[in-house]
């Protein structure tokens, strides 16, 4: 994805940070770029539930020329032993399971909970918004060049 646009970014002593705005949605792609081509495991090592905090504030909106590699990533995770773990097993067992308000079928019961969650990124960047706009200023935007391994995470915002 190549796109020049108004977008909300912070430059830190080792890393850049850019948030990605999704179309029509509440939900941010964020993405930690390290300065070096190998400081990714430094800035995992680095990062903080406060750390993130002081990111997200700082991120302010700029021009800046932005450059991602296209990728999709996808995980899916079965996760009915771990609703299981924190209590809510009876609503697996055939016999136990009480869904009476939400349904009249009787014998009603949960057998799996799967969670699927798919991030792509092409090379127009149809899912994050104003990817296609081009602004222009007169200061030179800032560089966001995603040639080497960087954290992502998308955040409700």
């Amino acid at each position: 994805m190549y796109v020049t646009n108004r977008l909300r970014f912070a430059s830190f002593d080792n890393f850049q940070a850019l948030m990605l705005p999704y179309k029509g949605e509440n939900v941010s792609f964020l993405i930690l770029l390290p300065k070096k081509r190998n400081g990714l495991q430094a800035l995992e090592n680095s990062l903080t539930s406060e750390k993130l905090s002081v990111i997200l504030d700082s991120l302010d909106e700029r021009s800046v020329s932005v450059s991602i590699p296209k990728f999709k990533f996808g995980v899916e995770e079965d996760l009915s032993e771990k609703i299981q773990e924190i209590g809510a097993d009876k609503a697996f067992e055939r016999n136990a399971a009480d869904f009476s308000e939400l349904t009249s079928g009787s014998q009603v019961f949960i057998s799996n909970v799967i969670h699927k969650a798919v991030i792509e990124v092409n090379e127009e960047g149809s899912e994050v918004a104003g990817a296609s706009a081009i602004v222009t200023e007169r200061s030179t935007p800032y560089n966001f060049l995603a040639d080497h391994p960087f954290l992502f995470a998308t955040i409700e915002t």
